[in-house]
């Protein structure tokens, strides 16, 4: 009903009480990212699609179809030349090293638990694993942490991007395990994976060595 202005208007609230609750919302930093978004898009869509109708009906019959068409390629091709430039094509190559990565999880022993931050939804969501996220361990508690995971009759594994592991480092710096200056057990896409035990091995002058998998081209 695009010629209802009550309803219009009910669409426009709606979308702007959406927009107002993500403005002050600092806790996630990342402004550009608009997922948070999403239930104002509906909204949104219905009143441009309503605006577009609306002009169109006033044009003269004869010229009607054409302008809809032009507008719709215009549309068309404004949508994929952005998704182009912003790499929306290449979603699923850009982020399929959480699924590579929650696929070895799986494959590693059922108490495993990971000491993680950005994997901590896939790791669950695809191994079915438990997940501790190390910027809620307070400072100078990792070795603790751990300890607590070993109590439960859980077998800890740390679990990096590469972009994390200077700032896990600088967190945990002079404690036991967090300079992680051992061999990761395993590289999955570029995403390193630490076994504890491993830093005790090599300690004692065993070789530790590093298994890489690589699945995407």
């Amino acid at each position: 009903r695009y010629d209802s202005a009550r309803t219009s208007w009910w669409l426009l609230v709606f979308a702007a009480a959406t927009l107002a609750c993500y403005l002050p919302y600092v806790v996630f930093d990342a402004w550009w990212y608009t997922r948070f978004l999403l239930p104002a898009l509906l909204p949104w869509l219905a009143l441009t699609a309503a605006v577009l109708v609306a002009a169109i009906e006033r044009l003269p019959a004869g010229v009607r179809f054409p302008s809809f068409t032009l507008a719709a390629v215009a549309a068309v091709s404004v949508f994929l030349h952005t998704g182009s430039n912003r790499d929306v094509f290449r979603i699923r190559d850009l982020e399929w090293r959480f699924r590579s990565v929650g696929e070895f999880a799986a494959s590693m022993p059922a108490e495993a638990a990971f000491i993680t931050l950005h994997h901590s939804g896939s790791i669950r969501f695809y191994a079915s694993r438990s997940t501790v996220g190390w910027a809620d361990i307070d400072k100078g508690r990792l070795d603790d942490a751990v300890a607590f995971l070993r109590r439960h009759g859980r077998r800890p594994y740390l679990l990096f991007e590469r972009w994390e592991e200077p700032q896990f480092r600088e967190r945990f710096a002079g404690e036991r395990l967090g300079a992680l200056d051992w061999p990761a057990t395993a590289e999955v896409d570029g995403v390193r994976i630490y076994d504890p035990d491993d830093y005790d091995r090599q300690r004692q002058g065993e070789r530790v060595s590093t298994t890489e998998i690589r699945t995407i081209k």
